[in-house]
């Protein structure tokens, strides 16, 4: 499940995805394709002067990426990849874009040693502008550093910073992350994150709990 609040000094919107599905499958030795998905999302907001509520539920829009990585696949020393991807919109109503999207993804992680990592994952897109008529840069980077408290959990804390070129606003986000990533058995993963905004134009707080399966 993940719940996002983005509460500012007109209306509370509250946002939660259920069941948001990533499914990553191997295609190669360095290549996997991605579907991701959710089959539910549900919106309400609710005016601050007014005190109108209204609400809107339905399935998310589509994205389809292909991740290729270049080093170390395995995650040992410097691993770099590049991940293209496009978001089709098979969602209805306010959950949906109403148009496609398209951008790619250069994920960068050094493994420093057995304790700790450090990585850089670049983002830059065509993102479906707000009134559904068109595209505009969205460009993002996040620097995460990683720990490993013990064989099976290892902790993050990311910071992120997003520019979106909506013609209807441009404006710009930040906002800092952490995360703890629990493995029970080498096929199964339990993950936790909590994100905090740090300016007016992000979302207040957003909490997840999911988990990863290989099959």
């Amino acid at each position: 499940m993940d719940w996002q609040l983005d509460n500012n000094s007109d209306e509370r919107v509250d946002m939660v995805r259920f069941a948001d599905t990533l499914a990553r499958i191997g295609v190669g030795p360095k290549t996997e394709v991605q579907v991701g998905w959710s089959p539910q999302v549900i919106e309400r907001s609710r005016d601050k002067a007014s005190g109108a509520i209204s609400r809107v539920s339905g399935i998310s829009d589509l994205t389809l990426a292909v991740r290729q990585n270049f080093t170390h696949a395995d995650g040992h020393g410097l691993s770099t990849a590049i991940q293209p991807f496009v978001t089709l919109p098979t969602g209805r109503g306010d959950i949906s874009d109403g148009t496609w999207s398209a951008g790619a993804v250069v994920p960068v992680v050094y493994e420093v040693n057995d304790t700790w990592s450090l990585g850089f994952t670049g983002q830059a897109a065509a993102q479906a502008d707000e009134d559904r008529h068109g595209r505009h840069l969205d460009a993002s980077g996040i620097v995460e550093v990683g720990y490993t408290v013990s064989s099976n959990v290892t902790a993050f804390g990311d910071f992120m910073l997003e520019r979106d070129n909506d013609p209807m606003q441009h404006v710009t986000m930040a906002q800092l992350a952490g995360s703890l990533a629990w493995q029970p058995t080498k096929r199964t993963q339990l993950d936790v994150l909590a994100v905090a905004g740090l300016n007016r134009n992000t979302p207040d707080l957003r909490l997840a709990v999911g988990g990863a399966f290989v099959f």
